[in-house]
């Protein structure tokens, strides 16, 4: 197993986490990812008494007013502290959607805003943050989210804007990240591009994801698909169908956030399709390696942090600076 995703459904309190995300290192047979929504705003997993992380846009609001990186880093160390507390060790954030559309419903203050460089800095100070209390970041939603007018949770969003226009825009904060080294794992988005690919979503795309991503931009981390069981791939698609072709075309986890029977008939479909083509079998492996290296630069030697971090007065000082932006 490569590792877990957890929601709100599983926690408790922060015992129970605790215990919980114990219990699931100590069953498997090597170091897990333990994963969560923790992306401050309206996407927090994790409530009181976890600190209070205001949404990515105010932090942005702070970013461009102050330049102060510093605290914005803090953010990242904040949430990297109290998440390590409590066992888990990848946050599927920040989100680096450029929001360029004030309609979009699903995005909005989750985005650090609209100007990509802006975008670009606070997702690299949080990240640094996050890396620094050793917990791994996950930049979503590849290749932007961020000029959709419909919610991929429900319906498959379609953007028309021209690839130059992505590229430009969307893909900014994704290339400047890249330089810098910083992006482990990534989030691709349940989105259509047209002028990107005619036919298949980014999830699904192997213009996106191999011959773009891989190629054109030269990234080596670890690609993970939003939860597969969202309407935009769910209604249009049998999942272990996609989960295969998402494998196949270069992703490397593939996240079926809901009902186990289907992440066990993808399972034993991706088993299948081994013993019968070769080319799958050293794609898997190669995503074996990207997750095994993963695994040995964050987890190992990372024990959890004592439970007086959680909610600590330092972390609400902190907060109370990004908050008076408000």
């Amino acid at each position: 197993m490569g590792g877990v995703i957890l929601f709100s459904r599983n926690i408790e309190s922060v015992g129970q986490l605790r215990s919980l995300n114990r219990s699931l290192q100590k069953i498997s047979s090597s170091p897990l990812l333990i994963g969560v929504d923790q992306e401050g705003g309206r996407v927090a997993r994790l409530k009181k008494p976890f600190t209070e992380i205001p949404p990515m846009a105010l932090v942005g609001k702070y970013f461009r007013r102050t330049k102060d990186a510093k605290t914005v880093k803090g953010i990242g160390q904040i949430l990297g502290r109290e998440l390590r507390a409590v066992g888990f060790n990848w946050d599927f954030a920040p989100v680096v959607d450029v929001h360029s559309n004030p309609r979009n419903p699903v995005i909005g203050d989750r985005a650090f805003g609209p100007d990509p460089r802006i975008v670009t800095q606070c997702a690299a100070a949080v990240m640094r943050g996050l890396h620094r209390e050793g917990v791994v970041s996950c930049v979503k939603h590849f290749p932007g989210h961020g000029d959709t007018s419909t919610d991929s949770h429900k319906t498959l969003p379609v953007l028309k804007a021209p690839g130059r226009l992505i590229w430009r825009r969307d893909l900014f904060p994704y290339r400047k990240l890249f330089r810098l080294g910083l992006v482990k794992t990534l989030m691709t988005a349940h989105v259509k591009y047209p002028d990107l690919d005619e036919q298949y979503c980014a999830t699904l795309s192997e213009e996106i994801i191999n011959n773009l991503l891989r190629g054109r931009m030269d990234y080596k981390g670890l690609v993970v698909s939003d939860d597969l069981l969202m309407k935009a791939i769910a209604a249009r698609m049998n999942i272990p169908d996609a989960v295969l072709r998402f494998l196949q075309i270069g992703g490397d986890l593939a996240l079926i956030c809901r009902e186990p029977h289907l992440a066990e008939e993808a399972i034993r479909k991706t088993e299948e399709a081994i013993t019968q083509k070769p080319e799958i079998k050293r794609q898997l492996l190669r995503s074996f390696k990207k997750i095994q290296k993963l695994k040995k630069d964050f987890l190992l030697s990372r024990d959890l942090l004592p439970e007086n971090v959680i909610g600590c007065s330092d972390h609400f000082k902190l907060i109370e600076i990004i908050n008076a932006e408000d």
